[in-house]
């Protein structure tokens, strides 16, 4: 057995890994496998879909999701190629024997040196304020630094300030803004 310190564990808080699953007070996180497609598809368009919302108040949510159906294929084939590669850390956190959400981590080059890129980390409703998405994000980082790299970088709506909350309690700090403006075509 492997003890792993965080920065700031409480008293009643005990962290333990062994072969690649995260004990943390009942949340367990380990490697995604093909058996969990379905779910993390399912997590990821509800949770994209709020994001979406959120970014495009006008959107309907039906039409947010029958976005998200069209692209189901090819999203879930996507998904079972990034399982496979080397430079993706893919992972579900469980709480009481139930899937509460899953996370994502790529091992990218980027401008600037080798990235630990924190892509997606989605929680069902009932894991949120548990501080479940802080734990997978801290065994994403720690996975990661595993392969040398050299910063880490997390990208989310503006709008997503759960997202923005976390990424900041993790020690990241803007550093890039992007600026949109609608085209209006001529009829």
């Amino acid at each position: 057995d492997v003890k792993w310190n965080s920065k700031n564990p409480s008293n009643s808080e005990s962290y333990l890994i062994k072969k690649k699953v995260l004990i943390i007070m009942g949340l367990n996180i380990r490697k995604a496998t093909k058996k969990d497609l379905e779910i993390i598809d399912e997590l990821y368009v509800l949770n994209s879909a709020e994001e979406v919302k959120q970014q495009f108040p006008k959107k309907t949510k039906k039409s947010i999701l029958n976005e998200f159906k069209e692209h189901q294929k090819s999203r879930q084939k996507s998904f079972l190629a990034e399982l496979n590669q080397s430079n993706v850390i893919f992972v579900i956190a469980e709480f009481e024997n139930k899937i509460v959400g899953f996370g994502q981590g790529i091992v990218e080059q980027s401008y600037g040196g080798k990235m630990g890129l924190l892509d997606k980390i989605y929680l069902n409703k009932s894991g949120r304020g548990e501080g479940f998405g802080t734990k997978i994000a801290q065994y994403l980082m720690q996975e990661m630094k595993k392969q040398n790299i050299d910063f880490f970088e997390w990208r989310c709506y503006n709008s997503n300030q759960g997202s923005i909350k976390l990424a900041e309690k993790l020690g990241l700090k803007p550093f890039s803004m992007r600026f949109r403006k609608k085209v209006k075509r001529d009829s």
